[in-house]
């Protein structure tokens, strides 16, 4: 795993936040496919609670279907003014299942995320000013597997350093053409402070200060690619009941031997 996520080994127990209560989580249909949360945690350090799992339908047709991921954008943000590192996480488990005559070929995951640092007060008569930075980073991982089997993510995106609005995201193809499989997703963002080191005239000791880290997500969604199954052409039609046929005749012939 990547350096950047080394701030998250301090803190394996986030990996296994309880999920959220069955009847609280949501589900959705579309005329091409169903889908149905399993198993949801969200975790904040700036949040006292964190928000119950919450989708929307923006929009659907044949081809695609957008759905806003409501409680990953509330839960997805970090804020920092101290030393420490503050983290969020949003991981999910969610129930695809095709509808008939289609098949989904895959799914993306898409969102915005931009991070501001603004630089600590300091005494006016501060001299030998050493300003810390910031650090903030984004990462995902998702995995498609069949039901009931365990998801081994892919990454989707490992940003560090976000200052500007950057797009993220990642494609997950349904390689398996499985009709009905699990997508697993893991988020997570971060923020962090360095310590501004200054002294003050004469003095002999240094003082510290710290500035304010922010990392927010705006508009998390899934896109979820569907197509058309193919219709057999009336010539395949009958070359399948010709086989039938023939099928059903030798089977007779086997039964009066």
């Amino acid at each position: 795993m990547r350096s950047s996520l080394a701030i998250l080994a301090a803190l394996p127990g986030l990996l296994f936040l309880p999920a959220a209560h069955a009847d609280t989580l949501p589900s959705l249909t579309v005329p091409t496919f169903s889908l149905e949360y399993t198993a949801y945690s969200g975790f904040n350090d700036n949040l006292p609670t964190n928000p119950a799992a919450g989708i929307s339908l923006v929009s659907s047709n044949a081809a695609a279907t957008v759905i806003s991921l409501d409680s990953a954008e509330q839960t997805l943000w970090a804020q920092t003014a101290g030393s420490g590192s503050y983290l969020s996480n949003v991981a999910s488990l969610l129930h695809f299942a095709a509808a008939d005559g289609y098949r989904i070929t895959g799914i993306e995951l898409s969102a915005t995320a931009y991070g501001t640092f603004t630089l600590p007060e300091l005494p006016p008569d501060a001299v030998g000013v050493n300003y810390g930075d910031s650090l903030n980073f984004a990462w995902a991982s998702a995995g498609i597997t069949a039901s009931g089997t365990p998801s081994a993510g892919t990454q989707l995106y490992d940003v560090t350093q976000i200052t500007s609005p950057v797009q993220l995201g990642g494609t997950i193809a349904n390689t398996a053409g499985w009709s009905e499989f699990n997508l697993a997703l893991d988020i997570w963002a971060t923020a962090r402070t360095e310590t501004t080191y200054y002294t003050y005239p004469g003095a002999t000791y240094d003082g510290k200060a710290w500035g304010t880290t922010n990392i927010h997500y705006l508009n998390p969604t899934l896109t979820i690619y569907t197509a058309a199954l193919p219709v057999p052409e009336p010539g395949s039609w009958a070359m399948l009941g010709t086989g039938l046929l023939v099928l059903g005749a030798t089977a007779r012939r086997r039964t009066r031997r």
